[in-house]
């Protein structure tokens, strides 16, 4: 009777094993797709923040008042801009050789920012420039630097217009899309 039983339910145990590994393949290519499909949405979120980040730079890059001065038409400016980047944690302006000159938030004097990625690159580039994950030394906040060389009257480099995004923008971006349950950001 025992040889009768496991010959009968042999195929009944295969069969359920095949479905069930079937069902955990599908929910897996499902979790997958969902995935990428938030990747995606979250990657052109971020083109379209840092494409409106640089756009702005490149409007303001020649504003006499962020290389010159004086503070309040700088700050003007600064203030303008945060409008414009409400997601920013910090707007500011460096001369070349590093030191800030003009920041939205306050205090900053002896702020140095010369040894900073995106300050050497946007100087290097005269042009638009990412910089990497840093502490931000004013907000002390961690952040991701967006820069564009200041530019003066004959379009050479004259400074750096510096905008932090905090990584709690980033935080947020994900919250916005179709993440499956139980994601998270590493």
């Amino acid at each position: 009777f025992m040889a009768v039983f496991l010959v009968a339910i042999g195929p009944l145990v295969a069969v359920e094993h095949w479905l069930s590994r079937a069902m955990f393949d599908d929910a897996l290519a499902q979790g997958r797709s969902l995935l990428e499909r938030a990747a995606y949405q979250a990657a052109a979120v971020q083109d379209a923040m840092a494409a409106q980040v640089r756009q702005t730079l490149e409007a303001a890059a020649s504003d006499p008042a962020l290389r010159d001065g004086p503070p309040e038409a700088a700050d003007a400016v600064l203030a303008r801009l945060g409008e414009a980047l409400p997601f920013a944690d910090n707007i500011h302006a460096s001369d070349v050789s590093g030191d800030m000159r003009f920041s939205l938030v306050k205090p900053f004097a002896g702020t140095r920012v010369g040894a900073r990625r995106y300050f050497i690159e946007a100087l290097r580039r005269g042009d638009f420039a990412m910089g990497e994950y840093v502490v931000g030394q004013i907000t002390a906040k961690p952040s991701i630097h967006f820069a564009h060389s200041l530019l003066d009257a004959s379009g050479t480099p004259s400074g750096v217009l510096g905008v932090a995004v905090g990584l709690d923008w980033y935080q947020s971006l994900f919250h916005r899309c179709d993440m499956p349950a139980g994601a998270f950001l590493a």
